[in-house]
């Protein structure tokens, strides 16, 4: 009889599987970053709202932006810049006057399904665009449901986003072997598409000990569709760029190790 089992079964807690210290290094290796031969450039807010891209925006015609808050200056640069149009999707309503005058809202979450109150990515990208020719940025900050979303985006649309830019939320729980496993599913998966080109740790969250390394709570990560990479090279720069800024402007900054880009 485990004693241990019962008792914490008993007071509302349960043993978890771990995720081993071998896995997390083999994770974080297979998300350095890469060289694109493109120059990174930020669009957007100072601060939080503010994403670095590749500047290698010619021919695309549309963003999607799902989870967007009351922070659209990165839509609105694509719109002065490139004149790229963009449609954003947040379930709360967004009021937000430049909003109705320049881009298309949908107040619905994004999920893996359909219903009243929520759209799944494929649902709303079809209902978007007219044909599949037209290539897109997809950019995806809504709250830890972009687990499921990522694993539902059908081959289709990966093919035509060019630049996918993901918040990654709770990262803390990577400790637990359920958890590393979807979020390694979620990795492999875009790298079949695309090379993960730059890498920003959240300062609204901090860096959690997994093992022997640090890894942030929560990752803004960059992706470019691995067309547009002429040639893989490796990654020379130094994180934090000096165009990446804290999310959080009051509270003191964290960092990746080195063994994130090198």
């Amino acid at each position: 009889m485990n004693f241990l089992k019962i008792f914490l079964n008993w007071s509302g807690r349960y043993l978890e599987k771990s995720s081993s210290a071998k896995e997390i290094h083999k994770l974080i290796k297979k998300m350095n970053p890469v060289g694109s031969f493109h120059q990174l450039i930020r669009l957007g807010d100072d601060h939080d709202g503010g994403y670095v891209i590749p500047d290698d925006l010619k021919g695309v015609k549309y963003c999607f932006s799902a989870g967007v808050g009351n922070l659209i200056k990165f839509e609105e640069d694509l719109l002065k810049r490139y004149k790229i149009k963009s449609f954003l999707c947040d379930f709360n309503n967004v009021k937000i006057p430049r909003i109705a005058n320049h881009f298309d809202f949908t107040q619905k979450k994004i999920g893996s399904y359909n219903d009243n109150q929520t759209t799944s990515i494929n649902n709303w990208i079809d209902d978007k665009v007219e044909n599949n020719k037209e290539e897109f940025i997809l950019k995806i900050d809504i709250e830890g449901s972009e687990f499921e979303t990522l694993l539902n985006l059908i081959e289709k649309h990966l093919q035509k986003t060019r630049v996918l830019i993901v918040e990654f939320h709770s990262l803390r729980d990577l400790r637990n072997k359920s958890f590393y496993r979807i979020f390694d599913n979620v990795i492999s998966k875009l790298l079949n598409y695309f090379y993960i080109v730059h890498l920003h740790p959240n300062n609204a969250g901090k860096n959690i000990k997994i093992h022997n390394y640090n890894v942030p709570d929560l990752l803004e990560v960059t992706f470019l569709r691995k067309d547009r990479v002429k040639k893989n090279k490796k990654y020379t720069s130094v994180l934090p760029l000096n165009i990446d800024q804290k999310n959080v402007k009051n509270k003191d900054d964290i960092f990746l190790d080195p063994i994130w880009h090198n």
